[in-house]
């Protein structure tokens, strides 16, 4: 008697038909094998099914997997164990799914830029299914979803409160402009200076009133890391700047007076991140330092 490995080391049919059973002709097949103990897979050739939908895959030792496309229909995964003792195999190809593109852009919340690396996730509240994608550079992404369904949809960051949106998606939503989703930053709770950064100051009997009155005041977040657009030793002239800023659309900007030198920097941007200073330094229409306080 022969051995089971002699038996299965053999030739393979693989016939490709449609959900009615019909030959799929000239049908595009990508062969790899796995090797034994191996989860990783080798590529070997590309083929195309016959009038009759078949194909013929020579005796290998290794498991074949195919990756099967053809126009209308999913693309279909089908593995061939190596021990699998069947000469023909049937395949049946399933009709594709139409799906909707959905686009968007994710954005900072309070200094209105593009946020990259923010986790898209979407979840079908019909079937439970998820697509799941990332923003690029320029903070846009796009995924592509059954139509008329509807979805839950999880934008998540590092730095960024998670945001929760729901969506019920049709052709007509499909139409319509980009999704905006603004992410508010994370808030930080410590005590500083609303509209002066100071150092720490040491709780000695004998600091002056000024200091003592300082650290007394209180906000709600400390952002060390500043977009610095300009540094003036007279108020007046950071106040011309500050002016500028608010022209050209950072209506967050505000002027910093540095404690240590006394000197007055006009902000346009603080943040916890320094990558995210970054993004706004990178974009400004006024040249801009970082500066850590």
């Amino acid at each position: 008697l022969e051995s089971p490995e002699e038996e299965v080391v053999m030739e393979r049919e693989v016939f490709i038909v449609d959900p009615d059973d019909q030959a799929l002709a000239n049908v595009s097949v990508k062969v790899n094998t796995v090797g034994i103990g191996s989860q990783s897979e080798k590529y070997q050739r590309f083929v195309q099914t016959d009038e009759d939908g078949k194909l013929v895959l020579p005796a290998h030792p290794s498991d074949y997997v195919l990756y099967i496309s053809e126009k209308g229909f999913a693309v279909k995964k089908y593995r061939i164990p190596a021990r699998d003792a069947r000469r023909s195999h049937l395949v049946r190809m399933q009709a594709a799914i139409s799906c909707i593109e959905v686009k968007g852009v994710i954005i900072d919340g309070v200094y209105n830029f593009p946020v990259k690396s923010v986790s898209i996730r979407a979840q079908s509240t019909h079937s439970g299914k998820q697509e799941q994608t990332y923003s690029n550079r320029e903070g846009t992404f796009s995924l592509c979803l059954e139509a008329d369904q509807t979805y839950q949809l999880e934008f998540a960051a590092t730095a960024y409160q998670a945001k929760s949106e729901r969506l019920f998606l049709n052709e007509e939503e499909a139409r319509q402009q980009p999704l905006k989703i603004y992410l508010s930053p994370k808030q930080e709770q410590t005590e500083v200076v609303s509209s002066t950064v100071l150092p720490k100051v040491n709780s000695s009997p004998r600091q002056s009133p000024a200091a003592s009155q300082a650290v007394n005041q209180k906000v709600e977040q400390h952002f060390p890391y500043h977009v610095i657009v300009g540094t003036f030793s007279k108020k007046a002239n950071a106040e011309k700047r500050l002016a500028e800023a608010k022209q050209l659309g950072y209506q967050q900007a505000h002027i910093i007076q540095y404690i240590d030198t006394g000197m007055f920097g006009v902000s346009i941007g603080d943040f916890p991140k320094m990558t995210q200073a970054d993004d706004l330094k990178r974009r400004s229409k006024l040249k801009a330092i970082i500066k850590k306080i």
